[in-house]
């Protein structure tokens, strides 16, 4: 069993102001970057892990809009 890591692609959301836009939905799209930057789909990930952030569950719900 390895334990390597690879990170493969990586992207992110400008900065900004970004009114009306869930945090969930901000962190799905730069989540989907990433994965478009490697050339992956969701489909291709085995398994996430989400964190959370003052209890919001924040990692949970962006997975929802992936």
């Amino acid at each position: 069993m390895s334990n390597d890591v690879y990170i493969v692609g990586i992207d992110m959301i400008r900065f900004g102001r970004f009114d009306g836009a869930k945090p969930e939905t901000l962190a799905a799209q730069a989540a989907l970057m990433a994965l478009d930057d490697c050339g992956k789909s969701i489909g291709d990930i085995q398994a996430i892990y989400a964190g959370t952030c003052n209890g919001t569950m924040m990692g949970q719900r962006m997975l929802h809009y992936i």
